[in-house]
């Protein structure tokens, strides 16, 4: 899931507007960019790890369920409904809410502007909230407010966020129980990590030899999990070679200092042909695809989650070679599955969200529209809880 907001209040900012863009249909350029090589015929990835990733990894959600309490009140804090992922997401765990009788608040945490996040869970102590869900919000990011939940009996449940006793934060764990994605990948880093792998996969059999320029987004702990695991994964490709890595912080995708350090890789290594990004953003807002462009060159282009105008290029053959997509839908209803073990004393259970790889050749959601899988999750759901279509 795409959810900038869990890093600074400018890092969520700009990746937003790199999700507006493609929700618009704008690519977010103004050049039109080079033609992307197709997608895998040959390499040394592992064939059945590859095939499972084009197949889907998603698995059937819990068959079974306590049944829901009756009438609650649950609110959902959102890292900000200008950012496609965060909405999506949380509306369809809204529309998941609605069918068992539930009271669901979403409360815009505005990207952290004017202390959203904080303010967001306070308003939910206030009003009385039997549960309050963070979305995409780290702990880190709303300590104070966590502190105050806690000392209501409040249960706070985390979608796709860290909670603070990530190393990168060695503080107290505030969540009362976090989304767990699959049985094999139960956090959210460890699915981050394997889902970078993915792309790797995808990248090492299309491009065996690929001499690659990784983008690496200092600072977001979902973009170092997610390119941690790709880096794991490409280490395995004997001819493959990262030659060199474009650190940036998230300011730079709009200020224009991302495509200027890419360029200046991209003439410092002739050789480079290949360009690893975490998320679909870098690649729209930062100017990615028009810098390849300009290179005249062929480079494969491996982006993130398969936002609705990467995949159009993709489906052009220009400026993205492919992505590894994954379903905020699924991600929604699984929340508010997640709520209804918690309410009911019982442990948060495995969901199976998994992802899917999409390249030119397999996948490809119809235009302009936000990938879904075709396992019909919702009535899945629907049955666990006992609830009506």
């Amino acid at each position: 899931m795409h959810f900038r907001a869990r890093f600074t209040t400018i890092a969520a900012t700009i990746a937003a507007a790199g999700v507006l863009l493609s929700a618009c249909g704008s690519d977010g350029s103004s050049g039109e960019p080079a033609a992307a090589p197709a997608g895998p015929t040959s390499g040394t990835a592992p064939r059945d790890a590859l095939a499972t990733d084009f197949a889907s990894t998603s698995q059937q959600p819990p068959s079974t369920a306590p049944k829901p309490a009756a009438g609650k009140n649950v609110w959902i804090i959102v890292c900000g409904k200008i950012v496609t992922g965060c909405n999506v997401t949380a509306e369809m765990a809204r529309e998941a809410g609605d069918k068992i009788g539930w009271k669901v608040t979403i409360f815009d945490g505005n990207l952290g502007v004017g202390d959203g996040y904080n303010n967001g869970v306070r308003q939910a102590i206030a009003a009385k909230a039997d549960a309050i869900v963070l979305m995409g919000v780290d702990c880190s990011a709303t300590r104070g407010a966590l502190q105050q939940a806690r000392a209501e009996n409040i249960p706070v449940i985390a979608t796709s966020a860290f909670d603070c006793d990530d190393p990168s934060v060695g503080a107290e764990p505030l969540f009362t129980a976090q989304l767990r994605p699959q049985d094999e990948y139960p956090k959210y880093a460890e699915w981050l990590q394997a889902w970078g792998a993915a792309k790797a996969r995808w990248l090492i059999s299309a491009n065996p030899k690929a001499k690659v320029i990784v983008l690496d987004q200092v600072g977001p702990l979902s973009t170092r999990y997610a390119t941690d695991g790709f880096l794991g994964e490409l280490a395995t490709c004997g001819g493959c070679e990262v030659v060199e890595t474009v650190e940036f912080h998230t300011p730079d995708m709009a200020s224009g200092v991302l495509r200027q350090k890419f360029a200046s890789a991209l003439v410092a290594h002739p050789e480079a042909d290949a360009v690893a990004s975490a998320f679909d953003s870098e690649i729209l807002l930062g100017g990615v695809a028009q810098a390849v462009s300009s290179s005249g060159r062929e480079i494969t282009v491996m982006g993130g989650e398969a936002l609705p105008a990467n995949t159009q290029y993709i489906r052009d053959g220009r400026g993205q070679s492919a992505a590894v997509a994954y379903s905020f839908g699924w991600l929604g209803y699984g929340t508010i599955d997640t709520v209804i073990r918690v309410l009911a004393g019982a442990e948060p259970v495995a969901q199976g969200w998994g992802w899917q790889t999409v390249d030119a050749e397999h996948n490809l959601p119809p235009a302009g529209q936000i990938y879904e899988p075709a396992l019909d999750y919702k009535t899945a759901y629907l049955k666990a809880w006992g609830a009506q279509g």
